[in-house]
């Protein structure tokens, strides 16, 4: 078999920056109410890693790091319809590890518009039909495959979060995902934990 040195660019640029999976199995008491509102979003994080499962060989895994800085992004819940719709801009320090040479970027996205149908079900925040938070994700990696050449361009449907907390003015979601992308013939793990606060 041919071996080509390809770059895999990837981007993870959807949905939504909410996961699903608690770190416990306890139960958060609130008011579905204080949901209802606008809310501005303080704090926006993730952590993660790419693994390579199959197709080429990998010269490493790569963890990566997303941090949220210069944040003016609201938030608004609303029922009946249950719609939500965030507006704004914020900027993301994006930090990556592989084979342990580090490298980092910052995006600036502007000009956020999303809206999407939210549904609470027990201790999860379930958003379809649309996006809360752009996730921008632009990773480098190089990857040794067989034939296969070209970009790469992966999206994850990250569409349920843990609500952590919920109160008439403090909203903390955290969560866990995992998904199999396969592209040219590659597949990839993709491994992310991310937390959002909002407050109003």
């Amino acid at each position: 078999m041919k071996k080509t040195l390809i770059k895999v660019f990837v981007l993870l640029f959807s949905t939504v920056a909410l996961l699903g999976c608690s770190e416990s199995d306890e139960s958060v008491s609130y008011n579905e109410n204080d949901l209802i509102g606008k809310w501005k979003l303080v704090d926006f994080n993730y952590s993660g890693e790419l693994k390579l499962k199959s197709g080429g060989i990998s010269s490493g895994d790569l963890s990566f790091i997303g941090v949220s800085k210069k944040i003016d992004i609201t938030t608004t819940f609303s029922q009946n319809p249950n719609k939500v719709v965030s507006e704004g801009s914020y900027s993301l320090d994006i930090s990556v590890n592989q084979n342990g040479e580090d490298s980092s970027k910052t995006y600036d996205l502007k000009d956020i518009n999303n809206q999407a149908e939210w549904e609470l079900n027990g201790d999860n925040l379930n958003v379809k039909n649309g996006k809360l938070i752009d996730i921008n994700l632009d990773l480098d990696v190089t990857i040794i495959v067989g034939d296969n050449d070209g970009l790469g361009l992966f999206e994850l449907d990250l569409s349920t979060a843990k609500v952590i907390e919920l109160t008439d003015n403090s909203l903390k979601l955290k969560g866990s995902f995992e998904q199999e992308i396969t592209k040219n013939g590659v597949t990839f793990v993709v491994k992310i934990d991310t937390s959002i606060y909002f407050s109003k």
